[in-house]
């Protein structure tokens, strides 16, 4: 069971992007167009890294860690293509500046929640495993 845990930390991931992406449009569906693409931006990044590490039977922190890696690689990328290309946003740098910062917040805010919410069983498996003087 905990191998097939392992194996669906990534496409659970992808689900709760999605999931916080359908979530997003319905909520800001009467909002001008430039609120559901920011919040959109911070939202889909945190979904991806709390409910990918919510799957791993264990290790939590560090799955949370690798999937902000992965993250922040992606929106790496599309800022590179946003920018340069004018794409996102009928070419407007300034919006598209600000949805992959709140996409970096959301993504590291992710990460804390993860570790707020494990720091206890991560703080008695430190303990557990320091090596004794």
């Amino acid at each position: 069971m905990n191998n097939l845990r392992w194996l669906l930390i990534l496409p659970a991931a992808v689900f709760g992007l999605l999931v916080a992406q359908v979530a997003v449009i319905l909520v800001t569906l009467f909002m001008p167009d430039v609120v559901s693409r920011l919040t959109s931006a911070f939202a889909t990044p945190l979904a991806f890294v709390i409910l990918g590490s919510r799957v791993a039977p264990s290790y939590r922190v560090h799955v949370a860690g690798v999937l902000t890696v992965i993250m922040l690689v992606a929106q790496g990328m599309f800022w590179s293509v946003a920018l340069l290309s004018g794409w996102y946003g009928g070419g407007e740098k300034i919006e598209a500046s600000i949805a992959v910062l709140l996409g970096v917040v959301g993504t590291v805010q992710g990460l804390f929640l993860v570790y707020l919410r494990e720091r206890s069983s991560y703080l008695k498996f430190r303990e557990r495993n320091q090596l004794t003087a």
